[in-house]
């Protein structure tokens, strides 16, 4: 195992891993235009940046008045999301070398995230 025994590494993925903000406010754009509330900027979007989708969205509620229960929002914007990600969520390269390096190592990784399952 190199000079790295015992150590063990947990990686955040959206942000870290891959850069899926893009992807994220394209899907929050759209799903916002949706219910009644165009003109989402990508300056809007970086106020919600590392905040729960479940908050963002009922914030998302009172502020645009959005009458659709949080849960069918959480399950649309996800759809919204993956429909994206799957076509082009990219890998940050940096990140991608390092990784290799880590298990070129033997070192023990996992991901861990706020995102849905079908996102990770």
């Amino acid at each position: 195992m190199g000079t790295l025994g015992g150590t063990a590494v947990v990686f955040d993925l959206d942000g870290t891993l891959v850069d899926s903000e893009p992807n994220y406010y394209e899907a929050a754009r759209e799903l916002l235009a949706a219910h009644g509330a165009p003109g989402f900027t990508w300056e809007d979007n970086e106020a919600y940046v590392g905040i729960s989708t479940w908050e963002t969205l009922g914030l998302w509620k009172e502020r645009y008045g959005i009458a659709a229960p949080r849960a069918e929002l959480v399950d649309e914007l996800d759809r919204r999301y993956l429909e994206r990600a799957r076509v082009s969520t990219p890998v940050f390269p940096e990140m991608r070398t390092f990784v290799e390096l880590l298990a070129a190592e033997g070192v023990p990784m996992a991901v861990a995230s706020g995102s849905s399952r079908a996102a990770i």
